[in-house]
């Protein structure tokens, strides 16, 4: 993979997909844009964590990506942690990020505001607690462009939200 903060030859860009959450939703999401991106000639650092890898052929599906499998059993302190980890090492200039614009532990939260390269979020419908709780609609006006795959969510009004039909590896 391209990894370790170089860029692959001939990429465009450095993509890291943030796909952590524990059901297929997240990687099945993730696979399909990595490969699109991957097509288009940038380099992706793929991020997960589901127990249910093993159900998606992601691997297969995304020859030339830097795979980074966080153990699904890490507490939420081991997970900041990592993703800490992996957002120190750098050279990314686009930040994609499944389902939780926070991080799925808030471990996103101390990089969002500061991020200096393009920031996106991948909406999906969430619970209003949740995003009460939060604080979601502050979160949110840092990303540059909100993607919703295929569904109704929160923020699809938002002016940088771009709804889009849904994200398959596979068509039906």
């Amino acid at each position: 993979g391209a990894g370790r903060g170089r860029r692959a030859r001939g990429c465009d860009t450095m993509w890291l997909i943030y796909a952590l959450g524990g059901g297929l939703g997240h990687l099945t999401r993730a696979t399909a844009l990595a490969r699109v991106v991957l097509r288009r000639g940038h380099s992706v650092t793929l991020l997960v964590n589901t127990a249910l890898a093993g159900l998606v052929p992601y691997r297969r599906e995304l020859p030339g990506a830097e795979i980074v499998e966080l153990s699904a059993t890490l507490d939420r302190a081991g997970v900041t942690a990592r993703v800490h980890e992996l957002l120190a090492r750098g050279g990314f200039e686009a930040l994609i990020v499944d389902t939780f614009p926070r991080g799925l532990g808030g471990e996103l939260s101390a990089y969002i505001a500061a991020w200096p390269g393009a920031k996106i979020w991948i909406h999906r419908l969430l619970c209003d607690e949740y995003i009460a709780w939060g604080k979601l609609a502050d979160v949110v006006d840092h990303y540059q462009r909100i993607l919703i795959p295929g569904e109704l969510a929160r923020f699809a009004d938002h002016p940088r939200a771009r709804v889009t039909a849904p994200w398959l590896i596979r068509d039906a």
